[in-house]
């Protein structure tokens, strides 16, 4: 056996011997549709690293699809379309799985690099046991995590029986909500169409606007990724995308891709308007039932631990990382839902400061003094960047406790200023349905306005919560 390694994009395009040889042991996401249409948005300022097992005569018997990021000085060996894929995993014959020992072992002879993490990893898949075998044998110094659990459904049986499974609780509350079933319309989109792609692109900005978070639609990058894919999977009868109508009016989708005969329920969000009538979960049960009446055997929610998946779901599996060169902990890669994130950041904000240039940051001008008032009469502190920076000892101790609250517009300079003095940070959107972003970091807040912001903070210094130690 040898090893083989694609570097370049012209490479990766042209190489489908691989993929038509092993093809049938990638799950989705390893697909080469699926890496290449990432990697054709995201591959400034990264490394392609696609290491081949090949027997004597030329033909693979595994490949594990890499790249080289740096990040904060440092080099990381990533899997590829890292943030772009639920899941990742060795492609791999199973009658070859000593190919992964040899991956492994030139990864480790042969690349440079500061840290080599695997995430994602499903541990009800054998590629991802033998690829724990062999991290075992080749590094001496690994760090194995337990991530997360997925929720799914097994849809072979009969809906009902599965309905009539569900706790006492469920089938109350969803009695109440199948009320609404007549309201709108439900339909299951499998073709292409521009005019659907920019619906879900403008709910899912609003649905996430809601919850003080930047979609990710706003990136281009982003925008074009989710694009290619549509079209693809859309050709070969593989896209599906459940939505729930008022009238002409998108209000509810979901939308995912069968692959395996499994629907895999990918991007998600409703009209929070409608949240009365609970037309996320209405439309999450047509969904169910409809994959119930299909040919489609299970229903994969991937990653997001949210209730209501539990309560839909008949089965669950977990999901690892394992980090080859522990030298950090993996805490970056945990999902900290939006509301307890702000209920974590707000009571530790003992300093607020204003980027350069933000004094118009709302055309009233006013909201943001009736903000500053606030937070100075529950004794924050207002500041520049520049006093904040000089408060520093000289030593150049940095706000490492996240006391600092840096808000901004201009969602660069907002990162840059809160790595500088490694502070929390908030967006404030302005002329968001004109706003394309690159979003290779996610602030911490997103807020339409100055006044929003300002209703978080009333809000947590009213609640129950307040004045609680430790929270």
């Amino acid at each position: 056996m040898q090893i083989r390694v694609l570097s370049e994009t012209s490479e990766f395009k042209n190489y489908d011997l691989g993929w038509d040889r092993l093809g049938s042991f990638c799950n989705l996401f390893t697909l080469k549709e699926w890496l290449f249409s990432w990697w054709e948005q995201y591959k400034d300022n990264k490394q392609l690293r696609i290491y081949i097992v090949e027997d004597d005569n030329g033909s693979p018997l595994a490949m594990l699809p890499m790249m080289v990021q740096e990040k904060d000085g440092k080099s990381l060996l990533i899997q590829l379309a890292a943030g772009g894929a639920d899941f990742f995993g060795v492609i791999c014959d199973p009658a070859h799985y000593d190919a992964i020992n040899l991956i492994l072992r030139y990864v480790h002879d042969h690349e440079s690099y500061d840290r080599f993490v695997l995430t994602n990893l499903r541990l009800d898949e054998m590629s991802t046991t033998q690829m724990i075998r062999a991290a075992m044998e080749v590094y001496n110094d690994i760090n194995i995590v337990v991530q997360g659990k997925v929720f799914r459904i097994d849809t072979t049986s009969d809906y009902d029986e599965y309905y009539r499974q569900r706790s006492k609780n469920f089938r109350h509350r969803f009695n109440r909500i199948m009320r609404n079933e007549g309201k709108y319309v439900f339909s299951v989109e499998t073709e292409y169409s521009n005019k659907l792609i920019e619906e879900i692109f403008r709910l899912h900005k609003a649905r996430w606007r809601d919850d003080m978070q930047l979609s990710v639609f706003y990136d281009t990058r982003r925008t074009g990724f989710v694009d290619t894919l549509f079209r693809f999977f859309s050709e070969k009868s593989m896209l599906r995308v459940y939505t729930l109508r008022d009238g002409d009016d998108l209000i509810a989708y979901r939308a995912g891709f069968v692959y395996k005969d499994i629907y895999h329920d990918w991007n998600t969000a409703f009209d929070t308007s409608y949240s009365a009538d609970s037309v996320g979960m209405l439309l999450c049960n047509m969904l169910v039932k409809s994959c119930f009446e299909s040919e489609i055997r299970q229903v994969d929610f991937l990653l997001g631990e949210e209730g209501y998946k539990k309560e839909f779901s008949t089965g669950t599996y977990s999901y690892i990382a394992i980090d080859f060169k522990v030298n950090k902990a993996l805490e970056e890669y945990f999902y900290i839902p939006p509301i307890q994130r702000i209920q974590k950041i707000i009571p530790c904000i003992e300093n607020v400061v204003f980027l350069p240039g933000e004094d118009d940051i709302q055309e009233d001008n006013t909201l943001k003094g009736r903000f500053v008032d606030f937070v100075q009469n529950k004794g924050i502190v207002v500041m520049s960047l520049d006093e904040k920076k000089d408060s520093y000892s000289d030593e150049g101790l940095i706000d490492e406790d996240r006391k600092t609250l840096v808000i901004g517009s201009d969602l660069d300079e907002l990162m840059k200023a809160s790595r500088d003095i490694g502070a929390v940070s908030c967006l404030i959107l302005v002329d968001d349905s004109e706003k394309n972003l690159y979003i290779d970091e996610r602030p911490d807040m997103v807020v339409d306005g100055i006044d929003r912001l300002k209703k978080c903070f009333e809000d947590w210094y009213d609640s129950d919560l307040h004045g609680i130690e430790g929270v």
